[in-house]
């Protein structure tokens, strides 16, 4: 019986050894990667983080936008400018690849690349390249410790409230003083919360004194056994503070103007649809503009996505489209009275008008169409019930239902007659007769292969600076489409004559 009890002590002190070496080398922290970085391109890898830096702060300058509504009610402007600092905003173009933070703190999700945009005072735009994984572990080590019992079959219990994690495996044989409970077949025990995971084999129950820190080890079923820690406080290797990678002043992104909306307010119909249209001035006139970002003040009222509004609920929202450090803003109503589904007929090749509403309308809304647009045609008006809608339309108080039809003319234009062209030295005097109802003359001449036409609203015209040759002239009249292209008469009338 003694000598077992010396055995046991043995063990004990020699689980409690490799228990604190097992500490020792999960208290190291492996540091972050350092991120290499090329002219204006900053690379990371998968899991690093690295701060950027950022312009400073903007302010906001509101710029007054008017414009017509499409039920004809009258336009109204912005409040008068106000000017407030602006935070800088931080946003990502592919969070799949890259994410950021309101404080400019970029971290790799997967290998790829993407820029991340500051708007501020100035707006800078970075370069992001994300590379393979950036973060190792440690090995996991297993420490194996034995305090041998009388128990028979082998128990095991579970473990809380430790750090590190533990594994506890009760075996058989030894010194029964120490077992309380009835043991049961071995069953697998979960530990939490800790590094690194290391495996201590005990008694099924009973007091364990070789392990550090203190935990408790509760069988399945059985008593309780409370371990003791026999040796000091493993002191942690200080962590390194992360590498913030090297940056270089980014590219400056160009400049926006303004941002200006094809309407500044209109009222819609529950569940009716339409198209905003957001045209953007730079100040540089060769600047790209850039992507314009779209929100609603009020989705639950209105919704947009891409400048289109969908309306959902009763009530009023602003509708924003901002580019850069510039915002144009729409207030869109939507009314609580009946919706009427509306439809619209002779499209068939044609492209509505943006700001016609789709979809619905409603009881006793007064409605001013814009003119659709199709090649080679002239639209010649919208009409409701056969009848020509002039100015307005309202909407019946009892109406369901309601189908606008667009009416259309193909556009042709007659052939002018009695051309003169008269060559003199490097010029030629063409004149031809006048035909009413178009728009203008084209003026076709040709030089062997090399041919070039011009464009005129007179009956005559003097093509200058010519090189010595023989020269075909030709004319046609045009007339425009919907779409203010040019249709040319189908038949010209034509000379040739020799410039010296």
């Amino acid at each position: 019986m003694g000598e077992k009890r010396t055995m046991m002590n043995a063990v004990k002190r020699y689980i409690s050894v490799m228990l604190v070496a097992a500490l020792a080398v999960a208290s190291i922290q492996i540091p972050a990667f350092a991120a290499a970085q090329s002219k204006d391109t900053v690379t990371i890898k998968v899991g690093q983080s690295v701060t950027l830096d950022a312009p400073a702060k903007a302010v906001t300058e509101e710029t007054p936008v008017t414009g017509e509504t499409p039920t004809g009610e009258t336009p109204v402007t912005n409040p008068t400018p106000v000017t407030k600092p602006v935070p800088v905003e931080w946003t990502s173009a592919n969070e799949a690849v890259a994410t950021v933070d309101a404080n400019g703190v970029v971290t790799g999700v997967k290998e790829g690349e993407t820029t991340v945009t500051a708007v501020g005072a100035e707006t800078w735009v970075y370069e992001i390249k994300v590379v393979g994984e950036g973060v190792t572990t440690a090995p996991t080590p297993s420490i194996t410790g034995t305090v041998t019992t009388s128990a028979t079959p082998s128990v095991t219990g579970t473990v809380t409230g430790a750090t590190p994690s533990v594994t506890v495996t009760t075996t058989p044989g030894g010194d029964d003083k120490d077992v309380t409970g009835t043991p049961s077949p071995s069953v697998t025990v979960t530990v939490t919360s800790a590094t690194p995971s290391v495996t201590v084999t005990t008694a099924p129950t009973g007091t364990v004194t070789s392990a550090t820190p203190s935990v408790t080890v509760t069988t399945t079923p059985g008593a309780t056994a409370t371990t003791k820690p026999t040796t000091k406080p493993v002191t942690k290797a200080p962590t390194k503070a992360p590498t913030k990678a090297p940056t270089k002043a980014p590219t400056k992104a160009p400049e926006v103007k303004s941002v200006k909306l094809n309407a500044t307010k209109f009222t819609l119909a529950k569940k009716a649809t339409v198209q905003l249209n957001a045209t953007v001035t730079m100040k540089s006139k060769s600047a790209k503009a850039p992507k314009v970002v779209w929100s609603s003040s009020k989705a639950s009222v209105a919704t947009v996505k891409n400048g289109k509004v969908t309306a959902k609920a009763a009530g009023k929202t602003v509708i924003s489209a901002k580019a850069g450090t510039k915002t144009a803003k729409c207030t869109v109503t939507v009314s609580s009275k009946k919706s009427v589904k509306i439809t619209y007929a002779g499209l068939k090749g044609a492209k509505n008008a943006a700001l016609n509403p789709q979809k619905y309308v409603f009881q006793g809304q007064k409605l001013t169409f814009k003119a659709p647009t199709k090649k080679g045609y002239a639209f010649k008006g919208w009409y409701v019930n056969g009848k020509l809608v002039k100015k307005s339309y309202t909407v019946s108080k009892k109406a369901t239902k309601l189908t606008v039809t667009a009416k259309w003319t193909k556009v042709t234009s007659a052939a002018t007659k009695n051309l003169k062209a008269t060559a003199k030295k490097g010029q030629i005097k063409v004149s031809y007769a006048k035909v009413k109802g178009v728009k203008g003359y084209a003026i076709t001449y040709k030089v062997g292969k090399k041919s070039e036409t011009v464009y005129t609203s007179k009956t005559s015209y003097t093509i200058k600076k010519l090189a010595k040759g023989t020269y075909k002239v030709s004319v046609k009249t045009y007339k425009l489409d919907s779409l203010g292209n040019k249709v040319l008469s189908k038949k010209a009338v034509s000379k040739t004559v020799k410039v010296k």
